[in-house]
C-alpha cells in the first residue's frame, strides 16, 4: 500500500513538472512573440516601403534570374500583336527606335526586381521611363496603350518561371506591374502637362519632344 502511495505521489509530481514546464514554454513563446510584434509595429513603414510583399519579391527575384535583356522586345511585340493602335504606332518608328523601346522596358524590369525592396527608388525610374513616352505623342501613343504594354510584360515574364504554380507567378509579377504602371502613368501625365504648360507652338512641342526621346535611346535612364 505504501510503495503504491509513493507510486502515485511521484507521478502527480511529474504531471505537475509537466504542467510547469508547459507553462514556461507558452510563457516564453508568448513573450518572443510579442516582442516580434512590437518590432514589426515599430519597422511597419520600412517594412512597407516594398512594391511587393517579401514572398512574391522572392518569387519575382529567382524567376527573371532566366531572363535576358531581348525579353524587352518580346513584349513590344506581344503589346503589338494584341493591340492595333500599338502595332500602328511601332510602324511609324524606325528599327533603332523600336529597338531602344525594347531596352527601356528591359532597364525598367530589371531595375524594379533588384530594387522592389525600394519602391521611391523604382518609381522614379519608372516615372522617368513613362516621360518619355509622351515624347510618341505625335506618332499616335495614347496612354491607354500602357495597358497592353503591362498585360504583354507580365505574359512574357511569367513564362521565365519553371518553379512556382502559375497563379502564384501571376499573381506575384501582377502585384508589381500594377505599382510599377502606376508610376509608369504619372510620369507620362506629367511631362503632357509640362509641355501643355509651355507656351511654346504645338510644332515646336512635338519636335523638342522628338528630341527627348532620341537622347533617351543613346543614353540609359539615370538609376
Amino acid at each position: 500500500m505504501t510503495l503504491k502511495l509513493k507510486s502515485q505521489r511521484k507521478m502527480h509530481q511529474s504531471i505537475i513538472h509537466a504542467i510547469f514546464f508547459v507553462f514556461k514554454v507558452r510563457k516564453a513563446v508568448a513573450a518572443q512573440q510579442n516582442k516580434e510584434d512590437k518590432n514589426a509595429g515599430s519597422g511597419g513603414r520600412k517594412a512597407s516601403s516594398g512594391l511587393v510583399p517579401s514572398l512574391n519579391r522572392l518569387r519575382i527575384q529567382q524567376c527573371f534570374k532566366a531572363a535576358k535583356p531581348s525579353i524587352g522586345d518580346a513584349i513590344m511585340k506581344r503589346a503589338a500583336a494584341s493591340r492595333a493602335e500599338m502595332r500602328a504606332l511601332l510602324s511609324k518608328m524606325n528599327e533603332k527606335q523600336i529597338e531602344c523601346l525594347g531596352k527601356q522596358m528591359f532597364e525598367l524590369i530589371t531595375d524594379a526586381v533588384e530594387n522592389a525592396d525600394k519602391s521611391e527608388k523604382v518609381l522614379t525610374h519608372a516615372r522617368q521611363f513613362g516621360g518619355t513616352y509622351a515624347s510618341l505623342c505625335p506618332l499616335g501613343f495614347r496612354p491607354d496603350l500602357f495597358s497592353p504594354l503591362a498585360d504583354a510584360a507580365i505574359a512574357e515574364c511569367v513564362k521565365l518561371d519553371g518553379v512556382h504554380k502559375r497563379c502564384e507567378t501571376l499573381s506575384a509579377w501582377s502585384q508589381l506591374f500594377s505599382a510599377l504602371f502606376t508610376g509608369v502613368r504619372d510620369g507620362y501625365y506629367q511631362r503632357v502637362r509640362h509641355q501643355r504648360r509651355t507656351s511654346l507652338p504645338q510644332n515646336t512641342i512635338t519636335k523638342q519632344l522628338s528630341v527627348d526621346f532620341s537622347k533617351t535611346c543613346d543614353t540609359s535612364f539615370v538609376r
